[in-house]
């Protein structure tokens, strides 16, 4: 039984993952993430997705703490998880409305450097907090209290904040992002910073005709 749960649990990670992909890239076609709309528009973006999202996550906290964690209580929980995403939305709201405002501005270039490395940092992300959770690291899983996951997140983020910006001061791209260009053009791509990128192929032109 604890099997299936388990599971399942994966398949809904895997779908519920691949679906936040979806939403950030459709977000961005749209040009929601690049600042293209009014601030009324953010100002609501952010009161719908709070006020939806966070009564969606206090019910379902409510509902946990009141049942003593039991297991039979996250079965509620998981509806109410996807209407908690929605206190996504009011974070993107505010933070649109931050950067349109030109508040954090000194916050939001030290976070371009991050997202210029953002598939390096997502990996080195997964390597820091496996090493910390699992087995072949120092094996925290299920030993730290709640409170105490903020530290670790505090401490990731300090890591990413720290190495991006030193990182692309002797280099182009992120590790991962240069192999990823290279491997699309087939053909290496210039990494570091003094190294000058491959001359364009000149098209050749249309010959004359008579």
């Amino acid at each position: 039984m604890l099997v299936g749960v388990d599971d399942d649990a994966e398949i809904h990670s895997v779908n519920g993952g691949v679906a936040v992909g979806d939403v950030d890239f459709a977000l961005m076609k749209l040009g929601v993430l690049t600042g293209n709309y009014s601030a009324k528009f953010y100002a609501v973006m952010a009161l719908v997705g709070f006020a939806v999202g966070i009564t969606a996550d206090s019910l379902a906290y409510w509902w946990t703490i009141r049942n003593n964690f039991r297991l039979d209580t996250w079965y509620l929980t998981g509806t109410t998880y996807e209407l908690g995403r929605f206190t996504a939305f009011g974070y993107v709201g505010v933070l649109m409305l931050l950067v349109k405002f030109g508040a954090l501005r000194a916050v939001t270039s030290t976070l371009g450097y991050v997202g210029r490395m953002a598939f390096s940092n997502y990996i080195l992300t997964s390597l820091i907090c496996t090493t910390i959770f699992e087995g072949y690291g120092f094996g925290l899983f299920g030993k730290l209290q709640r409170y105490k996951l903020y530290y670790v997140v505090a401490a990731v983020w300090l890591v990413i904040l720290v190495i991006s910006p030193i990182w692309l001061c002797h280099f182009r791209f992120g590790p991962l992002e240069w192999l990823w260009r290279s491997l699309t053009y087939w053909k290496r791509q210039p990494f570091r910073t003094h190294e000058t990128a491959p001359a364009a192929t000149p098209t050749p032109a249309p010959a004359a005709t008579a």
